[in-house]
């Protein structure tokens, strides 16, 4: 059974002219945040020879999770707003909350109940209300559904923060991954998602492997629906896999996967399908992680979404890796946000959208542990945290 998707717009606007520069700077901060916003000046070639009509009717009505009505005495009486506003009344009869109204002014609304909770435009600058927008989005469960802007993804591959190209390029495949994901049966999901949530990372973006009683053992699948499932995805286009011995008489389970799109960008979605299902269990239980893998909901992927973590701000930076401390000092003092997960940490600066992330050390080496914090030390140079240079592995200031 495909699971099932969420409308493609995370919010809609509803406004009128004589409204139109506080709402364009609400969705260029609603675009800052990472969420899919219908915004009328951003759509004009898909609205073109459209019926609009039918076309807002169906937006309003259908495709977005929460519609925000910007309400004032020109928009209750010019005909599309109106139009607009049936339509989205017409849904929140059968799904409460959907309508959010910001208020400019006290006109009543036709359908519309007085005791509805508003906010006020006078009092709330659109960043602020783009915050509240997010919160509100954010606190939903989402199904099928890849962030526009999966920084967490991008941090998890070292993709630096100009490189607009890889980072659309990434995106693209995360869809593919998503897409997928959707056409596998239920048994093949629950295997090829096991495979990367639980797989070595060691050979990526080539492959993904792990032992086949440790798979059936931590997913609790048993062994013929693992060999059912290598035997059928051969027919899914670029994912492949198999059962075979390694040279120690372990039965290994390996998996690759690459991008056989016409037209898409090409190359390996295993990389990025690890990444994503990865990060979709950054700072959640397993309980709710297992969860967010069956919706096939990888919003976690995006930290601009999640507002479960305010704890970044007050993270106490003596629980890095003592050669890390520096800089995780000179971060927090800076205002900068910082992540600590199981291969990296992550640093972003204050009003940036990407992380600067190192590997954490997997190994005992100093001299390699020294090299990478030299490494990082340059980069949070360029981007404007001063950390001494003379701060070593075993002595950091």
């Amino acid at each position: 059974m495909e699971p099932r998707a969420d409308p493609p717009f995370d919010v809609c606007l509803s406004f009128a002219g004589s409204e139109r520069e506080y709402v364009r700077e609400v969705d260029r901060a609603l675009q800052e945040r990472g969420l899919q916003c219908f915004f009328d000046e951003r759509n004009q070639a898909g609205l073109w020879g459209q019926d609009l009509a039918e076309k807002f009717d169906e937006i309003f009505r259908e495709k977005a999770a929460y519609c925000v009505a910007f309400i004032s005495k020109e928009w209750v009486e010019r005909t599309w707003p109106t139009h607009e506003r049936r339509s989205a009344l017409a849904r929140a009869l059968v799904d409460s909350g959907y309508f959010l109204p910001v208020r400019f002014d006290d006109t009543p609304v036709p359908g519309l109940r007085p005791t509805v909770g508003y906010i006020e435009a006078a009092s709330t600058t659109p960043e602020l209300l783009a915050d509240l927008i997010t919160q509100k989005v954010t606190w939903r469960q989402r199904h099928a559904y890849v962030p526009p802007y999966p920084d967490r993804v991008f941090a998890a591959l070292y993709v630096g923060a100009d490189d607009a190209v890889e980072k659309e390029r990434v995106v693209q495949l995360a869809h593919s991954v998503l897409s997928e994901l959707k056409d596998m049966s239920d048994e093949e999901r629950a295997v090829i998602l096991a495979m990367l949530r639980y797989g070595c990372p060691c050979s990526l973006p080539e492959e993904l492997h792990i032992r086949l009683d440790r798979l059936c053992r931590v997913a609790k699948i048993g062994r013929a629906v693992v060999e059912r499932t290598l035997a059928s995805i051969h027919a899914l286009g670029g994912l492949s896999g198999e059962i075979k011995e390694d040279e120690e008489g372990c039965t290994i389970v390996s998996v690759q996967w690459i991008d056989l799109a016409v037209g898409g960008p090409g190359g390996s979605m295993l990389g990025v399908a690890s990444a994503l299902v990865s990060e979709a269990g950054t700072e959640v239980c397993d309980h709710c992680y297992g969860a967010a893998l069956e919706r096939l909901d990888f919003s976690r992927a995006s930290s601009l979404l999640d507002y479960r973590s305010e704890h970044r701000a007050s993270w106490d930076p003596e629980s890095c890796p003592v050669h890390l401390r520096a800089a995780a000092h000179a971060a927090a003092a800076a205002g900068w946000e910082m992540e600590l997960v199981s291969t990296q940490f992550r640093l972003r600066p204050a009003g940036a959208r990407d992380f600067i992330a190192t590997p954490l050390p997997v190994h005992e080496d100093e001299e390699c542990a020294q090299r990478e914090y030299e490494e990082l030390l340059a980069e949070l140079l360029r981007a404007g945290l001063a950390v001494s240079a003379g701060s070593s592995t075993t002595a950091p200031s």
